[in-house]
């Protein structure tokens, strides 16, 4: 019975803490600045899923974040759970060619379909 009446104390506690400095404690606002960012690499004629490719999200060098890696699926898919929000430089490769190059923002997108062609 007392553990039952533990939880909710801690509870009031979190929210005393965020009335009282009108900042939320530091797992709420870790939490509202992660998303989760998805993707697709396919074909630009076939319009088909590309596997086995390597997805890099690699930050700012004066940002406290590793880089991200991600293989992409049978249908070309990939996705990164609890990235933070931010400017990432995006890089698809296949080994060490590198395919695909480009800067995202989390912050206003959420998603990056890569379009590729064979040369």
């Amino acid at each position: 019975m007392r553990r039952l009446l533990v939880l909710p104390i801690v509870a009031t506690l979190a929210l005393v803490s965020v009335l009282a400095d009108g900042a939320p404690p530091a797992g709420v606002e870790a939490q509202a600045q992660t998303v989760e960012f998805k993707g697709r690499v396919f074909d630009a004629a076939s319009e088909r899923g590309i596997e086995n490719l390597q997805v890099k999200f690699t930050p700012p060098r004066d940002v406290k974040a590793p880089i991200r890696l991600a293989n992409t699926g049978s249908d070309g898919a990939f996705a990164f759970a609890k990235l933070l929000r931010g400017r990432y430089l995006v890089e698809v490769s296949q080994g060490t060619t590198l395919l695909y190059r480009r800067e995202v923002d989390t912050a206003k997108v959420d998603r990056l379909d890569v379009p590729l062609r064979r040369k």
